[in-house]
């Protein structure tokens, strides 16, 4: 409860907002509660919340822009973090840059509280986002995920279900951060995840796709 009540002391939150209504830079974390997610370690989930917010304050974050926390699509759980469906702007009545940091490692640390689903939906979660925004060349995508419990074997190698049309077109950037990181994973494979989702971010229409580890 204590530490709610400090983040909104420092941010001023928006309950129902639409993306498209605010002409500044637009930061969409998309949080993916699957037993695979490194974001549940303690130790990885502190290292992922440094990338993303070094990340994002290396585009000037200020007043006016905002940081926009959901939660992908999963099966398996019924519990969703409250703190990651919500709509945060940088207010002179709020935070500033300097409060970024600080918040999104709180919000990450939620991983370790809900239940964990086995199986990630991220093409559905892509197509859904779509609906949620209005992609700009200011709007930048994170999803934290490991990957791997959202793609099939096959003969052909992996493979994950296809997102339906461009649902990102007209983003700057979708960063997935984590691919391969839970896990026993070898190279190859790390880099073939790799490879296979930086495919999926450019069928989703976003303009840069990126690896942060």
């Amino acid at each position: 409860m204590k530490r709610a009540v400090i983040t909104t002391a420092i941010f001023l939150f928006t309950a129902s907002a639409l993306l498209a209504d605010n002409p500044g830079k637009v930061f969409v974390i998309v949080g993916d509660f699957t037993a695979d997610n490194p974001a549940h370690d303690k130790v990885e989930g502190t290292h992922i919340a440094d990338l993303i917010s070094k990340d994002i304050l290396a585009h000037e974050i200020g007043f006016g822009d905002r940081i926009v926390l959901r939660a992908a699509k999963a099966g398996g759980y019924a519990a969703k973090p409250q703190a990651w469906v919500r709509d945060v702007t940088l207010s002179a009545h709020g935070g500033t840059a300097a409060h970024v940091p600080g918040f999104i490692a709180s919000r990450i640390a939620d991983f370790a509280t809900v239940p964990l689903a086995e199986e990630s939906e991220l093409a559905w979660t892509l197509e859904e986002l779509g609906h949620d925004l209005t992609c700009t060349d200011e709007t930048h995508v994170y999803v934290i995920t490991n990957g791997v419990s959202a793609t099939k074997r096959t003969a052909e190698g992996l493979i994950v279900d296809k997102v339906g049309g461009t649902p990102l077109a007209g983003c700057a950037s979708l960063t997935w951060v984590g691919l391969g990181q839970q896990g026993d994973h070898d190279l190859t494979m790390r880099h073939a995840v790799d490879k296979l989702f930086i495919k999926v971010g450019e069928l989703a229409g976003a303009e840069d796709t990126n690896v942060l580890r």
